[in-house]
């Protein structure tokens, strides 16, 4: 609901910025429900869930499109956890319960350990689980259970990405590299599976744009 905001929120799954693809509202405009900017020593323990708005939209892990997209222009989305330049993270044992976007985004943060997730009953495309995104590194995603309509877990390397404009900014120049990043014992329904997305073509130093140290191992996907 916006009167529950303290800024003015976009509806809708998108907005526009010309030349890209895939503006979604929730990394340009909203904020997401738990956000960690330059923080340190972050714990989110369960159990418990976090479950969005969802009105009109209870497809019990349905990727039926026609579900999928009910009411998308008049909901507002959100990222339910959305951490930028942190340091030494703890997720376990949340369930994130029918988001309409993304669930989890780590986006150049260091030494996270992801155990005992579960995503689940998206409620609109691109549900992506857990994103290592630009130069995220050191990062465990341990007893994942996942049921959505696109990527379980994406590794994603990007150089100067015109969506970070409120929680999250690009570092071009920087070490963009995803490295070190592993998932172990879980369970990965429908979606792309470990999704690999080398966005950082265009930098001038590739050296800094490497996803590299993969390790991927006793997984259903």
């Amino acid at each position: 609901r916006a009167a529950n905001y303290k800024y003015d929120v976009v509806y809708g799954h998108d907005v526009y910025i010309a030349g890209v693809p895939w503006t979604h509202s929730c990394s340009c405009h909203n904020l997401p429900i738990i956000q960690g900017d330059g923080a340190k020593n972050i714990r989110i323990t369960g159990g418990g869930s976090i479950r969005s708005v969802d009105t009109g939209s209870e497809n019990l892990d349905s990727v039926d499109a026609g579900t999928l997209w009910t009411g998308c222009e008049n909901r507002i989305h959100v990222i339910p956890v959305g951490l930028f330049q942190c340091e030494n993270i703890e997720v376990t044992n949340i369930t994130l319960l029918r988001t309409n976007n993304y669930n989890f985004n780590l986006r150049d943060c260091e030494r996270a350990y992801v155990g005992g997730l579960t995503v689940r009953e998206v409620t609109c495309a691109s549900g992506d689980g857990v994103s290592c995104t630009v130069g995220t590194k050191h990062v465990i995603i341990d007893r994942f259970t996942f049921y959505s309509n696109d990527d379980a877990v994406t590794i994603c390397s990007t150089y100067n990405d015109p969506r970070g404009l409120v929680w999250w900014h690009p570092n071009p120049g920087d070490d963009n590299c995803v490295d070190d990043v592993t998932v172990i014992h879980s369970n990965i329904f429908g979606g792309h599976g470990i999704t690999f997305i080398p966005w950082g073509t265009d930098a001038p130093d590739q050296s800094l744009q490497e996803i590299k140290n993969i390790t991927v191992t006793d997984c259903v996907l």
